[in-house]
């Protein structure tokens, strides 16, 4: 049986994580390098999750798989990439994009080119910066935002 942390967070307020749910980025994200442990939170039900941080609990990244804004996303991972999550096989990976929701969730935005990859075996992540141009960083989920990139996705309001 895993050890149970607590930790308070502004966005959840206590949460109480096993240790088996803990993802380790040993490189932290971009913007978040001292961030190393993070965990999924959010409804069973719900294809959006939020990766909250351990260590500020004011941090919280929302995520969901990239088939769900994207049908036939195909991430090429490098063999370096790989080594950091300390992965042999495809089998192993699990792949997730950051959104960008802002006050007007209509207008929410997926990054495509820069996934979170994960080794869901050894609980380790690192976001990736694809070197594949047709995924943008701004990927418009819903209708037509100002300054978004790409044609809108599949995610559809009462989907």
């Amino acid at each position: 049986m895993s050890e149970m942390r607590r930790f308070e967070t502004s966005r959840f307020g206590l949460l109480e994580v096993g240790d088996d749910a803990v993802i380790r980025f040993p490189q932290g994200i971009p913007a978040f390098e001292e961030h190393k442990e993070w965990a999924f939170v959010g409804e069973d039900e719900s294809p959006i999750k939020w990766l909250q941080s351990l260590v500020d609990g004011d941090v919280a990244l929302p995520v969901c798989p990239p088939e769900l804004v994207f049908p036939g996303y195909r991430a090429e991972v490098t063999g370096e990439d790989l080594e950091v999550i300390e992965a042999s096989s495809e089998d192993e990976l699990g792949i997730m994009v950051v959104l960008t929701i802002p006050g007007d969730v209509r207008q929410m935005t997926a990054n495509l080119r820069a996934p979170l990859v994960f080794n869901h075996l050894k609980r380790l992540g690192c976001q990736v910066i694809l070197k594949n141009d047709d995924y943008p960083i701004r990927y418009r989920v819903f209708g037509d935002p100002e300054g978004a990139e790409g044609e809108p996705g599949s995610l559809r309001e009462g989907s």
